[in-house]
Formats: structure tokens, C-alpha cells, sequence
């Protein structure tokens, strides 16, 4: 279909007073999910333990990865019981803290919080292994080039 004729078929902006209204009503229905997601939270043992296990490490910025409380949750709704969640993702922020340490708060948590799997991630330093694999990756393809035909043109790779 032309562009042109999708124009005749767009809906009318919302009022203003019924803008306010929507807005207001996805206000409250997010207070609303907010506070079950809560419930729910609270009542699973498992999931509480977890989070406290977290709380403990005293990382400056942490969550708990979403698939332990996607799977408390979707237990909770369709009545199964708690959920027992065995695999724990813990994600935090802090560029002060080592990437070697990673590995280090796993096995105390392992350590103090039997029962999960804890898999522990820096997300300041994510990203640094990829970085340093493309550098790498850049130098031998330009040393490559060096002896080539089509590399001689080519000003000398730095060290």
C-alpha cells in the first residue's frame, strides 16, 4: 500500500483529558504488577534466600537475573508450588572490583548459600574480553598484510 493512502487511515490523536486518563490507568495497573510481582517474591522461600544471599556479598549494584524470578513466578500463577530455582544469575556493576574476583565471590556464595548454582557477573567488565579480542585480531591481520602484494603500500603496524 502507497504511503499516501495509509495517511487517510491514521486514528485521530487523543484528547489531552484522555491522554492524562491512559496514562494514569498504565500508572496504576504498573502499581498494581508491581505489588503481586512483590507478593509473589515474598512467598517463595527460595527466591527470598536468594536475594539475601546477594544482599550479603554487599556489592554496590546488583540484581538478580530475571530467569529465577520469571520461573518463581510462572510457578506461582499456574499453581505449582515454589518453584525450586537451582541456577542463580547475579549481575552487579562496580569497576572497582576485579574481573578475577568474580570467580572469587561464586565460591563464597557457594560456600555460605549451598543449593544454587551461582553464576556471577561484572557487567563493568563484560565487554573488555571482546575488545581485546578484535585489537588482537586487527594486529595479526595487519602483520599479515605486511608481507603480502597488497599490504606493501601499507604503513608498518605499531607494536
Amino acid at each position: 500500500m502507497h504511503r499516501s493512502m495509509l495517511g487517510s487511515q491514521r486514528k485521530p490523536p487523543l484528547e489531552p483529558n484522555l491522554s492524562r486518563q491512559l496514562v494514569q490507568k498504565m500508572k496504576l495497573a504498573a502499581i498494581e504488577h508491581a505489588d503481586t510481582l512483590r507478593a509473589i517474591a515474598c512467598s517463595s522461600p527460595t527466591l527470598m534466600r536468594a536475594l539475601e544471599a546477594a544482599r550479603s556479598i554487599g556489592l554496590p549494584s546488583w540484581c538478580i537475573g530475571a530467569g529465577a524470578i520469571r520461573n518463581t513466578v510462572w510457578s506461582h500463577l499456574h499453581g505449582k508450588g515454589p518453584f525450586a530455582i537451582n541456577k542463580v544469575d547475579l549481575i552487579f556493576f562496580d569497576p572497582d572490583t576485579q574481573p578475577d574476583q568474580q570467580q572469587r565471590i561464586e565460591i563464597e556464595l557457594s560456600r555460605t548459600f549451598p543449593g544454587f548454582a551461582w553464576d556471577v557477573t561484572n557487567q563493568a567488565y563484560v565487554h573488555d574480553g571482546v575488545h581485546r579480542q578484535v585489537a588482537s585480531r586487527l594486529r595479526r591481520f595487519a602483520r599479515s598484510m605486511k608481507g603480502s602484494r597488497r599490504g606493501r603500500n601499507m604503513p608498518p603496524a605499531s607494536a
